[in-house]
């Protein structure tokens, strides 16, 4: 059982020794253990899991960057979410969920993100620097001589 959460263990394949019990687990094998347990995890933590995230942002037609820089979580965030490597904070997922079952939302969210970056950008006595996939501003550094 794992320690992290007792009484819980994922069926994980490999060759197993009927003797001892030690086994060996390799490629597939450990990918598909990853995978189990991360779905494992998802539940018991109360987020979504890596197949619910990717089913909901297909179902929503955005490519993962797209929904990295509209939902956050910074720019590789769904390739990290959807491959198991991390799981969505819990307000992420709050979100996602809610975008799930009412995906016009999704329209509020990114015309919000767009109202901020235009208020942001309409700052007085700031240089406008267009970084993809956001635009954002810097001061002019003043270089004094001396």
């Amino acid at each position: 059982a794992c320690s992290k959460y007792p009484g819980s263990r994922p069926e994980q394949p490999g060759w197993w020794c009927t003797n001892c019990g030690e086994g060996v687990i390799k490629g597939a094998d450990h990918l598909e253990h990853h995978n189990n347990m991360m779905e494992l995890r998802a539940a018991i933590e109360g987020v979504l899991s890596p197949t619910k995230i990717k089913e909901i942002r297909e179902k929503l037609g955005l490519k993962q960057r797209e929904a990295s820089r509209i939902i956050g979580g910074g720019h590789n965030a769904f390739q990290n979410y959807e491959s198991g490597k991390n799981l969505p904070s819990q307000p992420t997922s709050n979100l996602l969920k809610l975008l799930d079952k009412r995906p016009e939302m999704l329209a509020v969210i990114k015309e919000t993100s767009k109202e901020y970056n235009r208020k942001y950008i309409e700052r007085p006595g700031r240089q406008k620097v267009e970084i993809f996939p956001f635009t954002m501003e810097t001061t002019k550094r003043q270089e004094k001589h001396v």
